[in-house]
């Protein structure tokens, strides 16, 4: 518990001190090109300002305290439903293949969709498949919910797009630094 409390404190000492390069001037854009997601760029306390960025933010703490609850817990999970734990870490296999997968699409779908529809997705998918595999009393469900989760873990690469389009340039890096400390506090909330 200690390493994650130095982890997140670190972590949110050293986001604040974070700069990014100097903005460098922006072409004009054409009329018929693309906006860039809302028109005013958010400072750090700007954004901490905002009911999204907490929900993107307690969002980011339940993925990794529950994704550490499947890992810290597999030996008791495969003994409860009786299936080898090498069947438990093969379900935790495809989950990071499926997220790594499916990655390049999300990230295309946020382009041309939005970033919250696709967000949203995901944090419904993810649920989806956490209650599956909470609930999978057979080997094909358990598959079934971590690749359901695999597949709709986008939600950390997509919130992160989302901060860096409504954050400037020199604000970036703190932003998505303590969104990073999340995942530090999401382990010390975990088992």
């Amino acid at each position: 518990i200690y390493t994650g409390v130095f982890q997140a404190v670190v972590i949110l000492i050293v986001a604040q001190f974070l700069r990014h390069p100097a903005r460098q001037p922006q072409p004009a854009k054409s009329a018929g090109g693309s906006s860039v997601l809302g028109q005013h760029q958010f400072t750090t306390f700007e954004m901490l300002r905002t009911p999204q960025f907490f929900v993107l933010y307690a969002s980011f703490v339940m993925m990794a305290t529950g994704g550490l609850l499947v890992t810290a817990n597999a030996g008791s999970i495969a003994k409860a439903w009786g299936i080898p734990a090498t069947a438990l870490a093969a379900a935790t296999s495809l989950n990071a293949l499926a997220n790594g997968g499916s990655r390049i699409f999300w990230g295309w779908a946020s382009d041309h969709i939005g970033r919250k529809p696709v967000l949203i997705a995901s944090l419904v998918g993810t649920a989806l498949g956490s209650l599956l595999t909470g609930l999978a009393g057979t080997l094909w469900l358990l598959f079934a919910g971590r690749i359901i989760d695999g597949i709709s873990g986008a939600s950390v690469s997509v919130a992160q797009a989302a901060v860096a389009d409504l954050a400037p340039a020199e604000q970036r890096a703190r932003l998505l630094g303590l969104l990073g400390a999340a995942f530090g506090l999401g382990f010390v909330a975990g088992p």
